[in-house]
């Protein structure tokens, strides 16, 4: 049976300032070879097999301009070292500046797409695009991750799979600030082990 309304909670204005979001750098490349860079936190999971992601880019961004033009795209995930240029990168257009250049981090080279990985950033998702979808202000880019880099400082052994967290030290954002990932509360699924 549902209760009436609770008294704890209050009704505000729908906003997309929920919490909390991944931080991400998305790279690109025009036509002409110039490299860009922009700071999202709009990437969300769509599929599992395969594996795709979405990103939402505003379509008056010059990044969105040029992934709508090359249909790919890499997904750097930055860790706390970064926190300077994840805030650089947001604040300023490359149409203006060349960020690689402003930043001096490295762009190399992945094994898909001709977009650049961000050599500081421990992860990265070679991604293609297979549909976009447009909204209102932003388009809804659905890609496939066709490669994903991991630096091996981050992994818990060379042969494995697995991610050390406490090691990757990703940032979220939490309305209009930065946050870092402090510990593990608990696994997923550690209420049907108990029994």
């Amino acid at each position: 049976m549902i209760k009436g309304k609770s008294p704890k909670k209050v009704a505000i204005t729908p906003t997309i300032n929920f919490y909390p979001l991944p931080i991400v750098l998305i790279t690109c490349t025009d036509i002409d070879y110039k490299l860009n860079i922009i700071t999202i936190s709009s990437l969300g999971i769509a599929n599992e097999d395969p594996p795709l992601i979405t990103i939402a880019l505003h379509k008056e961004r010059h990044s969105n301009k040029i992934v709508k033009k090359t249909m790919e795209f890499v997904v750097n995930i930055p860790n706390e070292s970064l926190l300077e240029h994840v805030d650089f990168f947001g604040m300023v257009s490359g149409e203006r500046i060349d960020k690689f250049e402003a930043s001096s981090l490295t762009p190399t080279m992945g094994d898909h797409v001709i977009a650049p990985l961000i050599e500081e950033c421990p992860c990265n998702l070679e991604c293609r695009v297979k549909s976009v979808l447009s909204l209102y202000s932003h388009n809804l880019f659905i890609a496939e991750i066709l490669a994903m880099h991991i630096d091996i400082q981050v992994l818990k052994n060379n042969s494995s799979k697995k991610i050390k967290m406490d090691a990757l030290k990703p940032l979220i954002r939490m309305f209009d600030e930065y946050w870092s990932i402090k510990k593990k509360i608990a696994p997923i699924g550690f209420t049907l082990r108990k029994t």
